[in-house]
């Protein structure tokens, strides 16, 4: 469980649900992006209202980040270019590769 091992201890939590400061925290972001949240609804973080005061059920946050949570992406293999190729750099060629370039073209218009 992810709440289980967010608390240890003595700060194992005994509540049901938390204020936004603690949701925050657990979630990882700001209690600004939580009160916006509420206002328009695009992470769609559950809270509920209890005597006027908002609180985050921990099952419901918990259910909300497996349900948001996305597998890490394998990292691809570094590819190396075919042999003979030269490995192409990213960005400006230097001056020797415009050099190279010019000098080529000029042999092959001479040709």
């Amino acid at each position: 469980m992810l709440l289980s091992s967010f608390y240890q201890g003595a700060f194992a939590p005994t509540a049901l649900a938390v204020d936004e400061h603690a949701a925050a925290k657990i979630l990882g972001i700001s209690a600004m992006t939580l009160r916006r949240d509420r206002c328009d609804g695009r992470l769609g973080i559950p809270f509920t209202r209890i005597a006027g005061r908002i609180v985050y059920p921990l099952v419901a946050l918990e259910a909300w980040l497996d349900q948001h949570t996305r597998p890490t992406p394998p990292r691809p293999s570094p590819t190396t270019p075919a042999e003979g190729a030269p490995r192409r750099r990213r960005g400006r060629p230097t001056k020797a590769e415009q050099l190279a370039r010019q000098c080529a073209a000029e042999v092959e218009v001479t040709s």
